[in-house]
């Protein structure tokens, strides 16, 4: 029973104990106004008042809901709006035009899992990509690029970029505490947990989709890790496509989306 049930049911309850009727069932009730029992009748009315009131709040609260849907929904042909409309995405189903929007045939599982929206110049930037995440492969990045043509307003210059992971590189000096951590950098009371290595894999696994990577937050998911006294970056770089790796200055943003590893080092040390 809801708060709001509740309170109804306690003002039809104080309404009975109130008017101090023998007889609770609607049968019961009904029986007694037709041996001329007023009180009966007052207490049926009491329900009927209780069951009104409740029905009219719960259109409101219906009401409420359908408005907040409405005002928060994203707005028509807005960022927001875009990436709702290639997340529904649905590659090989057909996508028929039925009374002025497209609908899919025969509805299955959406190909993307991650999207992000951007602008570069005037020019709509598609960032996409599958589970895991993982890039697409070119008949779904053409299939997803017809697709935005017939959804989007006419005239909506955009690209689609769906590629390989940008690769983070470090060689890093991690100073441990050697009651709690091996020189392996495993945990003395159990070796295969190595604090390090989980502590930096959660943290690039967990950067939201298309968002910065910030080395100091870097070094912080470093720092908490368990056993770990200090931390020195000896080398931060990162690489997007097939060009050189650069130094990761304050923070970078990933030009597929995503991260992976490559090229690291740990190195364990004693303060």
């Amino acid at each position: 029973m809801t708060k709001q049930e509740q309170i109804y049911a306690d003002i039809n309850a104080a309404l009975q104990s109130e008017l101090s009727a023998p007889s609770d069932s609607l049968s019961g009730l009904q029986a007694d106004v037709d041996a001329g029992n007023q009180v009966a009748e007052h207490r049926i009315w009491s329900k009927i008042f209780a069951f009104a009131s409740y029905v009219l709040d719960q259109l409101f609260r219906k009401h409420k809901a359908e408005v907040e849907a409405y005002v928060n929904a994203p707005k028509l042909y807005g960022m927001r709006w875009i990436q709702e409309m290639a997340l529904k995405y649905q590659h090989g189903n057909s996508l028929n035009y039925i009374d002025g929007v497209y609908v899919y045939e025969n509805p299955v599982d959406p190909l993307l899992r991650y999207c992000s929206i951007s602008m570069s110049g005037k020019n709509v930037l598609v960032k996409a990509a599958k589970d895991g995440p993982t890039p697409l492969v070119q008949s779904e990045k053409d299939g997803l690029t017809s697709y935005l043509e017939k959804v989007l307003y006419p005239g909506t210059h955009f690209t689609v970029v769906s590629q390989a992971a940008d690769m983070i590189s470090y060689d890093i000096t991690v100073y441990r505490d050697p009651v709690v951590m091996d020189s392996a950098g495993g945990l003395v009371a159990e070796p295969s947990v190595k604090p390090v290595e989980e502590a930096i894999r959660q943290f690039i696994e967990n950067l939201p989709f298309d968002s910065v990577f910030n080395r100091n937050s870097f070094i912080d998911a470093i720092q908490s890790a368990e056993g770990v006294q200090d931390v020195t970056i000896e080398r931060l770089q990162y690489k997007y496509g097939s060009l050189p790796y650069t130094d990761v200055g304050r923070e970078v943003t990933s030009m597929a989306g995503y991260y992976q590893r490559n090229n690291c080092v740990i190195d364990y040390n004693v303060s």
